[in-house]
């Protein structure tokens, strides 16, 4: 069976929704590793589920030197676990060279907005050309755009960040009442649906 390793930094319900389709036998992989940068609950659905763990403290992203020597000790970990594709569900630290190099053609991101498959600024959408939010706080920059649309898309990762190849995306209307929380949850709902189909769809396509 293919090996799946998920990188997490909090709630863990996008983990949750992995193993639940892993336990229903739809998910094509078995998660042989859950990775989290700091304590969370995604550790401990991960150790009730008896499935490995690893957690990575890393203190300060401003220290160069020990943010590399993290990321290395992090390459490792995961590649111990022999995974065939790595998901950062969750995950809030940007990666760049060991992760990248070992793992850079099988490594795939779940992010809370629309994106398009390259570094545009604009992404086409049911309604039309929409902005486009990055980063760590996307649902939060697409309320304060004012615009109409956000969604939740999942892409392979890439150097650049939120900017790979997305491989499925699914569209959320804004509410005219919506708040930075309220958003959030009717993504989350759009999420836990999506990264279990395409996680799928990716193992379906390793096996040929």
């Amino acid at each position: 069976m293919k090996r799946i390793a998920v990188l997490g930094s909090g709630f863990g319900s996008n983990l949750q929704a992995l193993m639940d389709a892993q336990s229903a036998g739809v998910l094509g992989g078995e998660i042989v590793l859950v990775v989290a940068n700091n304590p969370c609950v995604a550790i401990e659905r991960a150790q009730r589920a008896g499935i490995p763990t690893l957690t990575l403290p890393l203190d300060d992203l401003r220290d160069h030197a020990k943010r590399a020597q993290w990321e290395a000790q992090l390459a490792d970990g995961v590649a111990a676990a022999d995974p065939d594709l790595v998901v950062l569900a969750g995950w809030m630290v940007i990666l760049r060279g060991p992760m990248l190099d070992r793992f850079g053609d099988r490594m795939i991101n779940l992010h809370p907005a629309l994106l398009p498959d390259d570094a545009s600024d604009i992404v086409i959408t049911s309604r039309g050309p929409r902005p486009v939010f990055r980063g760590a706080h996307a649902v939060r920059d697409a309320l304060a755009a004012e615009t109409d649309l956000a969604g939740a898309s999942v892409h392979w990762v890439t150097a650049q960040v939120d900017v790979g190849t997305v491989i499925e995306s699914v569209e959320v209307p804004i509410l005219p009442d919506d708040t930075e929380e309220s958003l959030h949850a009717r993504i989350g709902v759009v999420e836990r649906v999506l990264l279990p189909r395409v996680v799928a769809k990716v193992m379906d396509s390793l096996r040929h």
